[in-house]
């Protein structure tokens, strides 16, 4: 294929990618539905999920670069306090039915179901490595903390995905008709309160051991 044939073809790509997604108004209809009834749910879950962000930000810059050798009985109970506190996240409804949900709502439930899943079986891992390192025997233990860095990065991975779901909600509203298509369904005021709730301020964590290996580069 000629150089201009390639130039041609990325061109009507890039035409292609910019049009506007065509929808029926049934189609329509049911997207803007199902956001705000995932936005509804997502609204319930704001106060527990502040505090699971709490307790893992307590300890996060204890474990961020991975697991003492020797962990003391303070970061041990902190630990045990963000399992707690991950594991207390109510599942939210739409995540039984998050297969059958279309548009907005089926990515922003997947989000949610990342975050959901990774931390709490992150932090079910970290609690356990801790254990070992503390009481159990030496080859254990040494296997534990080779192996801790996988679990505390699917903690950070699942933070990461919840701080992208404030934005979702955000722009998807904004692209299915605001107010004006929404109603009361779903109010201007309720949208902003879930992108707060859910932005990368609210819940993502830092430091991250792999943004400071590239910003030592």
């Amino acid at each position: 294929m000629g150089i201009a044939a390639i130039g041609a073809l990325v061109v009507l790509l890039a035409i292609l990618v910019s049009q506007p997604e065509s929808h029926t108004s049934l189609e329509l209809k049911l997207q803007r539905s199902q956001l705000a009834l995932v936005s509804a749910q997502l609204e319930q879950l704001e106060q527990p999920l502040q505090h699971e962000v709490i307790a893992t930000r307590a300890v996060w810059h204890s474990i961020a670069k991975g697991l003492p050798a020797h962990p003391g009985s303070r970061l041990a109970s902190q630990i045990s306090i963000a399992r707690t506190a991950a594991e207390a996240l109510p599942a939210p409804a739409f995540l039984q039915y998050r297969h059958k949900l279309i548009g907005p709502a089926g990515r922003i439930s997947s989000l949610f179901y990342e975050f959901e899943m990774l931390a709490k079986h992150g932090w079910a891992h970290v609690d356990q490595a801790t254990g070992s390192l503390r009481h159990g025997p030496a080859k254990v233990a040494s296997f534990e903390r080779v192996n801790a860095g996988l679990y505390i990065d699917s903690i950070y991975d699942g933070h990461f995905d919840a701080s992208l779901i404030g934005e979702r909600v955000l722009s998807s509203y904004r692209r299915l008709g605001e107010q004006h298509a929404f109603g009361f369904s779903l109010t201007p005021a309720r949208v902003r309160s879930i992108a707060l709730a859910y932005s990368p301020n609210a819940i993502r964590l830092t430091p991250h051991l792999w943004q400071e290996l590239l910003a030592s580069r």
